[in-house]
């Protein structure tokens, strides 16, 4: 089962990321942009769904939906974070 869900994700993502080529004339099929956009989604989309299933309550799709745009506000930061190694115990 986990093989086969991979498999679906895999080939949704693609399509995901050969739509927007198309829809914006990105021809170039070794331009990874796409793709990556798709996963940054996709990837937001998982953190939304963890913080929407361990809401207290019954979470609504509206919860769902907020959880969603506040990890899809969290990308550009994302992309810019710097780290330092932590001090030596």
């Amino acid at each position: 089962m986990d093989a086969h869900g991979l498999r679906f994700c895999q080939d949704t993502s693609r399509a995901a990321a050969e739509l927007l080529r198309r829809r914006f004339g990105l021809a170039d099929p070794a331009d990874l942009r796409p793709r990556l956009a798709v996963d940054l989604l996709v990837a937001a989309f998982h953190c939304a769904l963890d913080a929407w299933t361990s809401s207290p309550g019954t979470p609504t799709r509206g919860d769902l939906a907020t959880h969603l745009r506040t990890a899809c506000a969290a990308l550009p930061a994302s992309l810019s974070l710097t780290v330092a190694p932590a001090p030596a115990p």
